[in-house]
């Protein structure tokens, strides 16, 4: 049980994994008591930064990692050479990450009563670990569904002899962390929006929450919440979308009103994003080609502002134009030149932060929750057309008009809703829980549509497996050729 121990363990706080390729099977650090060693500000603020840099280290899961894993999308497809193996590999990480961070909150969570601060310090310190915390668990019942659930009121012992708990028990604890956060989080961080939580990113996530849950479950009750939320966030009014279409992912722009939480980026090591070249074709800034647009997304953009501003179509030409690669294939815009310095991608220290929600996803899950409970309504198009309008650089374009009442059906604005989710955040860890939540694989992977119910999850490592002697259940499904999604039925 070396390596399922290793993940429970007590992160002495401070250290940010960075390296992808460390391994997961090193002795067993020595315990650190939290109620020992948390007794600063500074000492919770670097457990929350090592808790963070477990998933968000230079090629960790949310800077590069995640887009090898979630293959089945159909925004990107990896155009490099990834060996099976390395995948399994990555698999093993993202799991183990998620219990390293999870434990880190754990403990702060539990020494916060002896920490030397204000009570206010500790509401806000208490809002932040439970809002990390919440989302860390998402992410992992979003990958497979039902996990161990560990606590703060657990022991060691206790931890090391878990089992999986259904789905919706983790979700209940996810909602349950959020709800105590919002209240106990600030309207605003000095440092700019996205940089930290605040109390509307917290109901932001929540309505995002409620929405897969619903989806999956078919519950209009948590379709009200999904609704109910997101109008909050909406009518908040702290959060507003960028003007110019051009302008989301510019380096300036980065803790902008429209980003409600991001992975933060400084351009200075550790701190340091992906290497973009990643992002780029060899016969262009001399690209490394890891990834490239899917077909399906490439032939279903509309031709509008928001097309050119996201993805590169073929190389800058000084006129304005582009010229198509010669692979026909389109690349990932948002994370290179001109949104970051030519100096940053030059010298592999991208600051593009990693964005994991965004004010134009709030406005299409209140579209989308609205229309499950009621069908199209006004507020819902506006909301919708919003984003639309802004792709289409507000002017009218016949590729992608703005909807009326009256003109769609319930199940036709539901398409569209989609699609708009699409087009506007691609490339940003969303189309695939898109896909996987409205059972869509067969259509997102018409080379091959032979998908059933057991594709929607991952599989749990297998070493997980075998070292808690099959106290951890495997998932249901075939991984001989790792062919797989998420979110089990049970």
């Amino acid at each position: 049980m070396k390596k399922f121990k290793n993940i429970l363990i007590a992160i002495a706080a401070g250290t940010i994994i960075l390296n992808s390729c460390a391994t997961l099977d090193e002795d067993p650090v020595d315990f650190v008591d939290p109620q020992g060693f948390y007794q600063t500000e500074a000492q919770i603020n670097a457990a929350m930064a090592s808790a963070w840099g477990f998933m968000a280290g230079y090629w960790q899961d949310y800077s590069w990692n995640l887009y090898a894993w979630t293959r089945h999308a159909d925004d990107l497809t990896i155009g490099g050479s990834l060996q099976l193996e390395n995948l399994q590999q990555s698999l093993d990480r993202l799991w183990a990450d998620y219990y390293r961070g999870i434990n880190s909150m754990n403990n702060v969570l539990r020494a916060l009563d002896n920490v030397n601060l204000t009570q206010a310090d500790k509401d806000s310190f208490e809002g932040q670990v439970r809002f990390l915390r919440g989302f860390q668990y998402y992410s992992l019942t979003r990958f497979w569904g039902g996990v161990p659930l560990a606590t703060e009121d657990l022991t060691t012992e206790e931890l090391q002899t878990l089992e999986r708990a259904p789905r919706d028990e983790v979700l209940a604890l996810v909602v349950s962390d959020l709800e105590k956060a919002a209240p106990l989080l600030p309207a605003s961080w000095p440092e700019g929006s996205g940089a930290r939580p605040t109390e509307m990113t917290a109901k932001g996530l929540l309505a995002t929450i409620y929405l897969n849950w619903a989806t999956l479950t078919n519950s209009n009750e948590r379709y009200t919440k999904a609704r109910d939320l997101a109008r909050e966030v909406i009518n908040s009014g702290q959060h507003q979308l960028i003007q110019n279409v051009e302008e989301v992912f510019l380096k300036e722009n980065k803790h902008a009103s429209e980003f409600l939480f991001s992975v933060q980026r400084t351009g200075q090591f550790p701190s340091v994003s992906t290497d973009p070249q990643i992002w780029m074709p060899g016969e262009y800034l001399d690209g490394w080609g890891s990834f490239n647009v899917d077909t399906l997304l490439q032939n279903k953009y509309p031709d509008q502002p928001r097309r050119y501003a996201y993805l590169l179509v073929g190389t800058p030409e000084e006129d304005g134009t582009f010229t198509e690669f010669s692979d026909g294939r389109w690349y990932n815009r948002k994370y290179v030149p001109p949104y970051i310095p030519m100096e940053e991608y030059s010298t592999l220290t991208s600051s593009a932060n990693t964005p994991l929600l965004r004010y134009p996803e709030i406005l299409l899950t209140y579209a989308e929750a609205d229309n499950a409970l009621s069908g199209p309504q006004q507020e819902a198009i506006d909301a919708l057309n919003q984003v639309r309008d802004r792709a289409n650089g507000y002017v009218p374009n016949a590729e992608a008009p703005l909807l009326t009442l009256g003109s769609i059906t319930k199940e036709e604005f539901e398409e569209e809703i989609l699609n708009e989710r699409f087009f506007e955040l691609c490339f940003e860890h969303v189309r695939i829980y898109d896909i996987l939540r409205h059972r869509m694989l067969p259509e997102a992977n018409p080379n091959n549509p032979d998908f059933d119910e057991g594709d929607y999850l991952y599989p749990i490592p297998l070493t997980e497996i075998e070292e808690t002697e099959g106290r951890i259940k495997q998932n249901p499904g075939n991984y001989d050729d790792l062919g797989f999604g998420f979110f089990p039925s049970n």
